[in-house]
């Protein structure tokens, strides 16, 4: 299975890779898994700062075109990747060359951290506390708990595949998905339900957290017209995937057809338990501000 699972990760990323694409079309590429929250911060950084892009997207455990940029000098050394806590040495360096999101420039410049995507994006300062929790805390337990459930019951994960994988991304999924790829990622990212309880408490201190924050702050302070914070910005990308706003993704990734993002379920499609806290939590003033960010400013 492991090796004919290796032969298809080796079809699918065939090709140019990504260096020589973005210099052969004099475009950025902007490499994503594409419902991931940190790939939407980077995404909708560049998007905000009218930086064209094309963004390569692939499924989780399917491997990514970046042969080119593995070596160490393009490693970040911050940032919250998947297997941190439970791999070190060789392993964890083989999960930082192909973490996304990764951003090639024309000229061979690349950005492997949805922060450093964002600074080169916008400017403005993001309070170095601040990003410290959304980056360690936050977004790490939010994906934990996304995944947890959403690979629990896999029908809800299946339907994100068939709505943003390419076709041979759905075909190997459909063979592969339950039976390898899933229990792989689980492994990999250290899912299991005493983790998942964890991680729901970390989500709740910080939604907590940042709805003390918000009471310092005027009221009305993300209307359309006005200028988007790079806070704002930062916390609705981060958070979004729990609170689950339609237009999330953007305009790219708005399905007309059901009228919501094809990145994620609808909130009555979610797994129980991930709907029921995706309730919880846009009930909180952290939540609702999510939900007012995206609103005002993601279409």
């Amino acid at each position: 299975g492991f090796q004919a699972f290796g032969l298809l990760r080796s079809y699918i990323s065939r090709g140019p890779s990504e260096a020589q694409l973005a210099a052969r079309e004099s475009l950025p590429r902007l490499q994503t898994i594409p419902y991931s929250h940190y790939c939407e911060l980077a995404r909708w950084a560049l998007e905000r700062a009218g930086v064209g892009h094309h963004e390569s997207t692939h499924l989780p455990a399917l491997g990514f075109r970046v042969a080119d940029l593995r070596g160490n000098a393009h490693l970040s050394e911050t940032g919250s990747f998947p297997g941190d806590a439970t791999h070190t040495g060789k392993d964890a360096i083989r999960r930082r060359r192909t973490a996304v999101p990764c951003l090639v420039f024309p000229d061979g410049r690349v950005l492997r951290d949805s922060r450093d995507i964002l600074d080169a994006a916008l400017p403005g300062r993001l309070e170095p506390a601040l990003w410290a929790s959304l980056d360690t805390e936050l977004a790490p337990a939010a994906r934990l708990v996304a995944y947890h459930h959403l690979l629990r019951e896999y029908g809800s994960f299946s339907g994100l595949v068939e709505r943003c994988g390419h076709p041979v991304e759905r075909l190997v999924y459909w063979a592969l998905g339950e039976r390898l790829i899933v229990p792989r990622m689980r492994a990999t990212m250290g899912i299991d339900e005493e983790r998942c309880e964890a991680a729901t408490r970390v989500v709740r201190a910080a939604f907590s957290a940042y709805s003390e924050r918000l009471e310092s702050r005027p009221a009305g302070s993300v209307a359309a017209g006005e200028q988007l914070a790079k806070e704002d910005l930062a916390w609705a990308s981060l958070a979004g995937i729990l609170v689950v706003p339609p237009t999330y993704g953007g305009r790219r990734w708005f399905d007309e057809e059901r009228g919501h993002s094809a990145l994620m379920p609808r909130a009555e499609e979610l797994p129980r338990g991930l709907r029921a806290l995706c309730e919880e939590l846009r009930d909180t003033a952290a939540g609702r501000h999510v939900l007012r960010v995206y609103a005002a400013h993601r279409m």
